[in-house]
């Protein structure tokens, strides 16, 4: 499993269960500190570049933020 993991970190897929673990790790811790990002918005932020209306750019920032940081983790790990 593990190496499942990180070839679909390596090869960038982003359908896979490495991917998906990524942006509901964003959007629950997110969640709880009180970002508004919905699950599908935070994917939307994390893998396209989009822009959502009227959010702020705070809460743009910490979905970001938590996966270039999980995976900074992972990398010197």
């Amino acid at each position: 499993m593990i190496q499942k993991l990180l070839n679909e970190q390596k090869t960038n897929q982003k359908d896979g269960i490495y991917a998906w673990m990524q942006i509901e790790a964003a959007y629950q811790s997110n969640k709880i500190e009180g970002n508004t990002l919905t699950l599908h918005e935070t994917d939307m932020v994390v893998n396209k570049g989009i822009t959502i209306a009227g959010k702020g750019l705070r809460e743009h920032l910490e979905a970001i933020n938590h996966k270039e940081a999980i995976d900074f983790i992972k990398d010197i790990a």
